[in-house]
């Protein structure tokens, strides 16, 4: 006996079918996104707590500021729930009450819950938290300025057009008042002669050749 397949046959096959493949792919949409999301919450709140250590390193600044700061760059992710740590310690490491002039350096520990944060994803990985640190050595305790040398630093005379002991040639001070001598005196008599560099400059030029390099 011969089957003959009818076009009725086929009624209900293009729904069934796009019910198998619809499912899984929205699954993949689903979870890309999800991916997506986490990475940018943990570079956010990597960002969080650089940023608001930088803002705290400074004179005035308090944990209450960095509390804040730390809520409004979270915030711009839609964050929740996250934990923002502040801790300043001396010059001994020791841990200190709150930030002061005897402040060395502070650190922050921002960490953010994937189970407020996440839709589906925190299924599968638990309790998992995103946790960040940044530490960096604060400005504001006494004496942080007056700790670098500045007695290196000569400073110019406005009287003298040229320094004598100018680390350049300290053999062969410049003298203003010689107009052909732009690089300094010097005792060779090729100098006075024009040498073989050219006349009236010596071996370092003057109206000489020497000059076009």
């Amino acid at each position: 006996m011969q089957l003959v397949r009818t076009k009725t046959d086929r009624k209900g096959t293009s729904a069934v079918e796009f019910a198998i493949v619809a499912i899984p792919m929205l699954l993949l949409i689903f979870a890309c996104i999800e991916f997506a999301r986490v990475g940018m919450m943990e570079a956010i709140t990597e960002d969080a707590a650089f940023e608001t250590a930088r803002h705290i390193m400074v004179t005035g600044a308090t944990k209450a500021e960095g509390e804040a700061k730390a809520a409004e760059i979270l915030g711009m992710m839609g964050t929740r729930n996250a934990d923002v740590d502040i801790v300043p310690y001396d010059d001994d490491g020791t841990v200190q009450a709150d930030i002061d002039d005897d402040t060395s350096y502070i650190t922050v520990q921002i960490e953010v819950p994937m189970s407020s944060n996440t839709l589906f994803l925190s299924r599968f990985t638990g309790d998992i938290d995103i946790t960040k640190t940044s530490t960096i050595i604060a400005e504001r305790y006494e004496g942080f300025y007056e700790s670098f040398d500045y007695s290196v630093v000569v400073p110019e005379d406005p009287d003298d057009p040229e320094d004598p002991t100018d680390p350049e040639d300290p053999t062969d001070p410049e003298d203003p008042t010689d107009p052909t001598d732009p690089g300094g005196d010097d005792d060779d008599d090729d100098d006075d002669d024009g040498g073989w560099w050219g006349g009236g400059g010596g071996h370092h030029g003057g109206g000489g050749w020497g000059w076009w390099w």
